[in-house]
């Protein structure tokens, strides 16, 4: 893989990036992961609140909205208009995980809103 320069990493833009990731330049990676990374792990777990949060780990997500990204950018599957962040990109890239992987836990025999934690059928067998 080619190695970018220490002084165009910090000023690069999103399609710069993307162009040098179709390029094979690791480092665009490492940067559009750095730049994007915190902030869809907080939209991942403000989307995945109440029971569902217990089953879902938002840095699972991200690494999975990152692996069909870099997988999809690697062969030149998407354009990004000069100017514009890959930020809508990656959300919605999320939020569709975030829906399927919910639609999965929701599932009648996995439903999360059936589930009890330990604590729960401990309270309910000290009632009795």
């Amino acid at each position: 893989m080619k190695k970018l320069s220490d002084d165009k990493e910090s000023t690069l833009s999103d399609t710069e990036l993307l162009s040098q990731l179709e390029s094979g330049h690791e480092e665009a990676a490492a940067l559009l992961y750095h730049r994007y990374a915190d902030r869809l792990i907080r939209l991942t777990e403000k989307r995945s609140t109440g029971q569902l949060a217990n089953r879902l780990d938002a840095e699972d997500i991200v690494q999975s909205v990152f692996r069909t990204f870099f997988r999809r950018a690697s062969t030149g599957h998407y354009q990004l208009p000069e100017g514009e962040e890959i930020w809508k990109l990656f959300l919605v890239i999320s939020l569709n995980k975030i829906r399927k992987k919910a639609d999965f836990h929701q599932a009648a025999k996995r439903n999360v809103g059936r589930t009890q934690s330990i604590g729960d059928k401990q309270l309910a067998a000290n009632d009795e």
